[in-house]
């Protein structure tokens, strides 16, 4: 095999594709018009009847409202023991007593030079999750993340995972690959190959769809009800699952101006004051946290 001069041009696999789905495509124009007129035809004469749960439905449209209203915007704030300037590290790892992560929120909460500070009436939702050990941290963050994925606290379950381990992996010296390195495999869909594949796969979907017509609209209306009730099944199975939820935390609801908030975070005992690793989230928002409230009540 040898090096040979090559110059650019479309391939006749994907031409071939575009030109097979097009023998049947071109005809779908003419097809629909005279559909179009049978249906004219057949309109006046048909009568069809409302189903017998459109009127329990349409009573209960204002769920989507009560659903989108569970999704507020605002912001967070969290401390971990691995952010700068705030844990201290240690022989077993980094530490972080509950006081000493709640006294920095209150610190932050009271920061006059952050522009972004929230001004006016808020609402405000804090997490504290501690743990004695190192082990127990690591797991409880583990946990809570499998939940509520708050990014900075991945990120301290995976540092406090990784400090578990470097005693053992500390000193396994690696030989580095010679470069380039070789990535995860993906597809390889590079330009023009990417946009094409769009554009046959919608034309090919069209040929999937008219393939479907040699069921009656009876047998497509059985199997559509089929399917409903399957898709139904899937979610409430799906729900029930993600509302099998556990764990352990502190919360502190409270709502009033950033400033009431630290003052009032402040007049408060913290839990597990003494315990050496901890971290601490804090959501604020304007409309109220309703979510949140219930998911830590």
């Amino acid at each position: 095999m040898s090096w040979q001069h090559s110059t650019l041009q479309w391939p006749t696999s994907l031409n071939r594709i575009h030109q097979q789905a097009c023998d049947v495509l071109n005809h779908v124009d003419g097809e629909m018009t005279a559909a179009n007129g049978r249906l004219s035809q057949v309109g006046p004469k048909a009568s069809f009847s409302q189903g017998t749960l459109s009127a329990d439905a349409l009573a209960l449209l204002s769920l989507r409202q009560q659903l989108d209203g569970l999704l507020v915007s605002g912001q967070q704030l969290c401390i971990t023991p691995y952010q700068f300037g705030i844990g201290s590290k240690k022989e077993t790892g980094h530490v972080l007593s509950s006081q000493n992560a709640i006294e920095q929120m209150i610190l932050k909460l009271r920061d006059p030079n952050d522009s972004k500070t929230p001004g006016g009436h808020v609402y405000a939702v804090m997490v504290l999750l501690s743990a004695r050990t190192l082990a127990e941290f690591a797991q409880s963050l583990q946990r809570f993340g499998a939940v509520v994925p708050i990014p900075q606290w991945q990120a301290a379950a995976r540092q406090a995972s990784s400090e578990l381990t470097i005693e053992q992996t500390k000193f396994d010296i690696r030989s580095a690959p010679l470069q380039p390195c070789f990535k995860a495999k993906q597809h390889l869909h590079t330009n023009p190959l990417r946009e094409t594949s769009s554009l046959l796969g919608s034309q090919l979907s069209q040929l999937e769809s008219l393939s479907s017509d040699k069921n009656t609209v009876v047998q497509k209306l059985k199997a559509l009800g089929i399917k409903r009730v399957s898709t139904l099944n899937n979610i409430k199975t799906s729900i029930t699952a993600l509302s099998q939820i556990s764990g352990d935390v502190h919360v502190f609801c409270v709502d009033g101006s950033i400033n009431a908030i630290a003052t009032m975070i402040e007049h408060a005992d913290v839990p597990n004051a003494n315990y050496a690793h901890s971290a601490v989230a804090l959501m604020l928002s304007d409309t109220p946290l309703d979510f949140f409230t219930e998911l830590f009540s």
